[in-house]
């Protein structure tokens, strides 16, 4: 059984919803559209190792990590999916669910959080050893604790404005992860931010997996698009209407948020 998302949803976006071009408005389509679903696999997985030196990464590592070590250095994941490419022209979105595999941990159940990453980063060709939670000497273009791009022949590169990544703090969703197995990720944030990437590909720079932080032994694994066993890969579920239905309309999104504030106090 898949373990269930802690995220509250609210009725509202229980409705199609696509965020348009202009970021001004949502487009609700009648209840009446026949849906599809598509499975979209992570383009590119990293992992944030803090380093104060920023010269460790995983960007071809089987795993990912989020949470911390017992020496209380931070493990953050990151994930991108091209979903532009997977979905067609003015699709819109219903719901999302990112799915994960965790493979292994020393931790009993802790909350790992969704969050929007707000610069785009690269992951190159570093692969740990062992079971590597310790990183690999990153790699041309890998993502770091210090850089978004790792340069090898500076031992630099384009920079993260905040050391560890530059992210939203609000958390779009979180669910709490136990032992071995696999875990989803769901919300209205999930759906709205795929909403906005296929209006916008250019906003599209991933989410980060953040676990316990300032707390030892929390980090959790979990398996990357490079893992052995493709049943283990990230997959982001999408459902969508391939085009809007008759008689959608436009709700400004003052208005979607005056909605969602009444909706949250009834």
């Amino acid at each position: 059984m898949y373990a269930q998302s802690m995220s509250t949803r609210h009725s509202l976006l229980r409705a199609p919803v696509v965020v348009a071009l202009a970021g001004l408005a949502i487009l609700v389509a009648s209840s009446g559209a026949t849906a599809q679903t598509v499975t979209v696999g992570a383009s590119r997985t990293n992992t944030l190792f803090e380093d104060p030196v920023g010269l460790t990464s995983a960007g071809a590592s089987p795993w990912l990590f989020a949470g911390a070590t017992q020496s209380l250095l931070i493990r953050r994941g990151l994930l991108y999916f091209d979903v532009a490419s997977a979905l067609p022209a003015g699709a819109v979105i219903t719901s999302v669910t990112l799915q994960l595999h965790m493979s292994r941990t020393v931790a009993g159940i802790e909350p790992v959080s969704l969050h929007r990453v707000n610069s785009d980063w690269g992951s190159g060709a570093s692969t740990p050893l062992g079971q590597g939670g310790t990183g690999a000497p990153a790699a041309q273009a890998d993502a770091t604790w210090l850089f978004r791009f790792f340069d090898e022949p500076s031992q630099a590169g384009p920079a993260w404005a905040t050391p560890g990544g530059d992210f939203d703090p609000a958390s779009l969703a979180t669910t709490a992860v136990g032992g071995v197995g696999f875990y989803q990720w769901s919300s209205e944030s999930l759906t709205l931010d795929v909403a906005r990437w296929i209006a916008d590909p250019t906003q599209n720079f991933g989410w980060l997996l953040q676990g316990t932080e300032g707390v030892g032994l929390t980090a959790k694994r979990f398996d990357s698009q490079f893992a052995a066993n493709p049943s283990f890969h990230p997959q982001l579920v999408i459902t969508f209407v391939p085009t809007p239905a008759s008689g959608a309309f436009l709700i400004p999104l003052g208005a979607f948020a005056a909605r969602r504030r009444r909706n949250t106090r009834n």
